[in-house]
């Protein structure tokens, strides 16, 4: 593939997305070696892949900024990588997070209300809003970047579990389930990945919160003819 392609991160600023961003950027600037990356096995290098300079970087969170406070402090406080490697991409670290768009609090786990900032995150928007909302975030960062597509990947935080049920089986079931309002039914991992197959972007699961579990989910990947796949990175 020769286009660019929109990688949209759910949790954005956390520990494994932040080292996700800045491992990319540094192997990009010739900081850091590609020796660990399973994409560049002989087997694998032959299919036509997205290189790693071709990838945008955007996603939700639940506070305006923390990509690069995180950053450092994969430097300062848990040595994992060198402090002149997060100097040196800072200023891209900085764009991806002038692009990180307000999450989902309801639904997540305590952790993750504690550390959502009010002013950022919408509090009274009901489960459709919030739903129209993350498409057009993902719309909008396509056609702002001309991306021939985005693919969101969740590396949020786990949620807290629940029991599915006859709700979360059929599609037309689950909206429902939006349309009335059932946030007890309903996980932001659920959410972000209706909105992604919805608007036809692929999606991951890199954690093990329910995202595409239910069978509703699923049928709608398939009705949008939308790849999606993952439950826990694993």
């Amino acid at each position: 593939m020769a286009g660019r392609v929109g990688a949209w991160l759910v949790g954005a600023q956390g520990s494994l997305a932040s080292t996700v961003v800045l491992g990319a950027r540094a192997m990009v600037r010739g900081l850091a070696g590609r020796s660990a990356l399973v994409t560049d096995l002989a087997e694998i290098a032959v299919l036509p892949l997205v290189g790693l300079d071709r990838l945008v970087f955007g996603g939700w969170d639940i506070a305006p900024s923390g990509l690069v406070r995180q950053a450092r402090g994969l430097a300062t406080e848990d040595r994992a990588v060198d402090p002149r490697v997060v100097q040196a991409v800072e200023d891209d670290l900085r764009d991806v997070e002038a692009r990180i768009r307000p999450g989902v609090v309801r639904g997540g786990g305590p952790a993750t209300r504690s550390l959502a900032a009010r002013a950022f995150v919408p509090r009274r928007e009901s489960l459709a809003a919030a739903v129209q909302r993350l498409g057009d975030d993902l719309d909008g960062f396509r056609v702002a970047h001309k991306l021939d597509t985005v693919v969101v990947v969740n590396l949020a935080s786990t949620e807290p579990t629940l029991s599915l049920t006859h709700e979360h089986d059929r599609l037309e079931a689950f909206r429902r389930l939006l349309q009335r309002e059932r946030r007890g039914r309903v996980t932001p991992s659920m959410l972000y990945a209706y909105a992604a197959l919805e608007r036809g972007f692929p999606y991951v699961n890199f954690t093990p919160s329910l995202g595409v579990t239910p069978s509703a989910l699923q049928e709608l990947g398939h009705k949008q003819h939308v790849p999606f796949y993952g439950s826990d990175g694993k």
